[in-house]
């Protein structure tokens, strides 16, 4: 309830549409000071940013059935996940294939799952093991500051690293 008062999915949804107003990753606080300046566009790429949103989040409800399950729910982990679907989708992957998308969805479980898992060695003050070390580096993608565009980059290349080689893309 203090995250709708403080509307932050308003600020969500309007970190979704910079970002394809950007075509790419943003720094929040800058593109939202731009918003609330009135340099977000006219009315017509607005208007496109929200279809274009509404596709994208619609693509990932039907890619990922289960990601109110793992930390993706969260909003960065969330517009980091956004970000790459609207990449790979303009960049022309195929994102329909059923088998390929619940592969998808098992390795978003399996790096949900390995984060929280280190985040909770962290807290007993145990250190990640060798083999843990892709769910440590985005551990850190998502303590501190996360809405910078270097922290953004660094959990895109994470999320790229572990989907990469999955989709296809269509013909040319």
């Amino acid at each position: 309830s203090g995250q709708v008062k403080r509307m932050k999915h308003v600020e969500l949804v309007c970190e979704f549409m910079a970002s394809i107003q950007a075509k790419g990753l943003i720094n929040k606080k800058k593109a939202l000071d731009g918003i609330i300046g009135g340099q977000f566009g006219d009315q017509s790429s607005i208007r496109k940013s929200a279809q274009e949103t509404i596709r994208i989040l619609n693509l990932i409800i039907k890619m990922f059935p289960d990601l109110k399950t793992t930390r993706f729910r969260n909003s960065a982990d969330l517009y980091s996940l956004f970000a790459l679907v609207w990449e790979m989708d303009q960049d022309g992957f195929i994102l329909s294939n059923k088998k390929r998308n619940q592969q998808a969805e098992k390795l978003l479980k399996w790096l949900s799952s390995g984060v929280d898992i280190v985040r909770e060695q962290q807290r007993k003050a145990k250190g990640a093991g060798t083999d843990q070390r892709l769910f440590a580096d985005y551990l850190l993608t998502v303590q501190g500051d996360t809405d910078s565009l270097a922290t953004r980059q660094r959990r895109a290349e994470i999320l790229k690293k572990v989907f990469g080689g999955l989709f296809e893309k269509k013909d040319e």
